[in-house]
């Protein structure tokens, strides 16, 4: 999963959690923009490190509650 998306992901949420609230406060919900075609776009070299970095960290995390598991 790219951090574009979960950006868009979290961004939904806030969006949909925000909404509920207005509604219950009798105001209109916001409308939602449209997404943005993510086709085509190009990362930065900080946001391919970053990518990298994070995928490596949640491969050690799997491996580690893996051998955790085990253990037990």
């Amino acid at each position: 999963m790219l951090l574009e998306d979960e950006v868009d992901r979290l961004r939904a949420e806030n969006r949909g959690l925000l909404n509920s609230l207005l509604t219950r406060a009798g105001v209109q919900p916001i409308d939602a923009p449209p997404l943005v075609s993510r086709e085509g776009r190009r990362m930065t070299r900080y946001q391919r490190q970053t990518q990298i970095d994070r995928e490596a960290f949640q491969k050690t995390m799997r491996e580690v509650e893996k051998d955790a598991r085990g253990a037990s």
